[in-house]
């Protein structure tokens, strides 16, 4: 079941499954980088994001949306391959449409995810904060963004 995020222990869980996938997620980062990433995640972008929970009886992801795109998508390692970060990704287009995203274009994996979801590349676009290349993409079905 998808659910809102409604209190400090989902807070917390975000926080875990953050730091079980950061060693797969973040291995472009130097890793002195992680805390200050976990910090950022929990002091600015939860609290500007609507934040949803993968829950089965146990937090296994969770999918942070913006205004106007998702934030963040995330899946425990240890529940991987189990279709939560599809379901996730398809709760985030349900609220969002179109649903623009930016994946670390040296996390191939997240890449590869999107794209085979569906999602193509738009543009490249330097992270202020990280000092890394953003892959920005777009759903395929969005056809109208494409043609601007």
């Amino acid at each position: 079941m998808i659910r809102q995020l409604k209190s400090q222990a989902d807070r917390q869980m975000v926080s875990d499954i953050w730091l079980a996938s950061a060693p797969k997620a973040l291995a472009y980062l130097p890793r002195h980088q992680w805390q200050q990433e976990l910090c950022w995640l929990n002091e600015q972008l939860l609290a500007q994001s609507e934040a949803w929970l993968y829950d089965d009886g146990r937090v296994r992801g969770f999918v942070l949306l913006s205004r106007d795109g998702l934030n963040h998508l995330c899946v425990d390692p240890d529940a991987e391959r189990r279709g939560i970060g599809r379901a996730l990704l398809s709760f985030a287009q349900s609220r969002r449409h179109p649903l623009r995203l930016s994946a670390p274009c040296q996390h191939k994996d997240a890449i590869a995810f999107f794209r085979h979801q569906g999602f193509k590349p738009v543009s490249e676009q330097l992270d202020g904060r990280t000092g890394q290349w953003q892959l920005l993409m777009i759903h395929s079905t969005s056809q109208g963004y494409f043609q601007r």
